[in-house]
């Protein structure tokens, strides 16, 4: 008996990949293994943070060439577009992001723009 099957049996269902796990700077074989586990479970994959940047670049290409491998999209983090903003950037980032292979770009807003209120009684 398979797993699948025996999942049926005992009436759990059948889910489309709704996980949205983050890779925070891990090896690629980890990313790779973890996929390779799991990437029936994800509806994408974040390269998180701004370690993908300053990671060997082999090894970030390796991490994207496998989620595609799998099926899976990736996307950026989006402290690095903010950076790109802030630097004036931001074509540039562009580039490298479709060059890299990343599926999508998460943007942000930094909090150097929030103003709190507080509210008195």
């Amino acid at each position: 008996m398979r797993t699948a099957e025996y999942l049926r049996l005992i009436g759990v269902a059948e889910l489309p990949p709704l996980t949205s796990p983050f890779d925070p700077g891990y090896d690629p074989v980890t990313l790779a293994s973890h996929l390779d586990q799991s990437a029936h479970l994800m509806s994408i994959l974040k390269i998180s943070m701004a370690c993908w940047l300053i990671a060997k670049e082999s090894a970030t290409r390796s991490k994207i060439a496998a989620a595609k491998a799998h099926g899976v999209p990736t996307v950026t983090g989006g402290g690095p577009f903010e950076i790109a903003v802030a630097q004036d950037r931001l074509a540039a980032y562009l580039d490298l992001c479709a060059d890299i292979g990343v599926s999508r770009i998460e943007c942000g807003r930094a909090s150097r723009n929030y103003t709190p209120t507080r509210e008195t009684s």
